[in-house]
């Protein structure tokens, strides 16, 4: 459409007062001599000196990307260990203060429930000697006040474990391979494609040069 119009403002130069800021080109006839001045080289090396600055540009960016794609796999598959090593911690200290939930009051059920030992095994089990002189310093009014501090410690120990137990979401082993593979195609496919059309690209351009 362009070459169109531009031969026909060289057809008939007076239609070109408004001065058209566009390259002449158009297909040269000999039969049919004209006055415009045929610019279709200049736009030719315009065009081409726009397609080796974008095809350039486009494998610059693409090193870029690759770059990026690596190192964004490399910190998600890091940052899922990290979370692994903390999800371990957690669940130590979820184990921690559950067992102190469920120990305190067994201890306690243990001191309380010697005179039923003594009558169904006819005897005092270790535990209960070791247990009951303890259990036996408090003042009997203050049993009361015995049995609400050890449910107490036990309930904030159970709060404990649930909130310090708290673990966080990692990726699944498809997922980290994946990520793995993503790392490996990029870093070695794409950037070897990468490099071949780059050398490409710079003798295509030492060529040119030299013509």
């Amino acid at each position: 459409v362009l070459m169109q119009i531009t031969q026909e403002v060289c057809k008939w130069p007076s239609l070109n007062r408004t001065c058209f800021d566009i390259h002449t080109i158009y297909n040269p006839n000999r039969a049919k001599p004209t006055r415009c001045v045929n610019q279709i080289d200049e736009a030719a090396k315009t065009i081409d000196k726009a397609i080796q600055m974008t095809l350039q540009h486009t494998l610059n960016a693409l090193e870029h990307d690759c770059k990026l794609i690596s190192r964004r796999c490399h910190e998600d598959i890091a940052a899922d260990a990290a979370r692994g090593r903390a999800n371990c911690g957690a669940r130590f200290r979820f184990l921690l203060f559950s067992l102190l939930a469920l120990v305190l009051p067994v201890l306690l059920a243990i001191c309380v429930s010697q005179p039923v030992a003594i009558q169904f095994l006819g005897y005092s089990t270790p535990l209960h000697d070791f247990l009951v002189p303890l259990y036996r310093r408090f003042p009997a009014e203050y049993s009361s006040h015995l049995f609400g501090g050890v449910a107490a410690v036990a309930l904030f120990c159970f709060v404990l474990a649930r909130l310090c137990g708290r673990t966080a979401k990692r990726l699944t082993r498809a997922e980290r391979r994946r990520l793995g593979q993503v790392s490996d195609h990029v870093t070695g496919f794409v950037e070897a494609q990468r490099k071949e059309l780059y050398t490409a690209y710079l003798k295509q351009s030492v060529k040119d040069s030299d013509f």
